[in-house]
């Protein structure tokens, strides 16, 4: 899905701190709260693949974040922010499975085009109820 936007980094930044938030908590990630510069920073940096994936310029692929099972990808320009709900595939000895962004959220961004509104709608908010980037 691609949406057209005045600020598509923002947007994409938000759309990925939103989905970092729905997704499932194991362990002791409960213990931690990660601002949305930790999370952009994080995925940006290949935070928890280093030496492994890096970061296109323009796009990214938030897979495991923090320790959560993100598996989102998204790409922007200048004017506009696109995700994807196309699956990843793993392949392992045993089975074949497929992943995407949903299988991982809660129900509240189980499709883009939810995640985006909820993007859009909270840059929308007065500064002082934004967490500063």
């Amino acid at each position: 899905m691609k949406m057209v936007v005045e600020n598509p980094v923002e947007v994409a930044k938000r759309m990925l701190y939103l989905a970092y938030q729905s997704t499932s908590v194991f362990g002791e990630e409960m213990l931690h709260h990660r601002s949305e510069k930790d999370v952009w920073n994080n995925v940006t940096n290949s935070g928890d693949y280093k030496g492994v994936l890096r970061a296109k310029p323009n796009s990214l692929y938030a897979d495991v974040v923090f320790g959560r099972l993100v598996k989102l990808p998204l790409s922007w320009g200048d004017n506009y922010v696109e995700a994807s709900n196309a699956p990843v595939e793993i392949e392992s000895n045993a089975s074949h499975v497929t992943y995407t962004y949903p299988s991982w959220a809660k129900k509240a961004y189980i499709e883009i085009a939810r995640l985006f509104e909820a993007a859009l709608e909270s840059l929308k908010s007065p500064p002082g109820l934004q967490e500063e980037v």
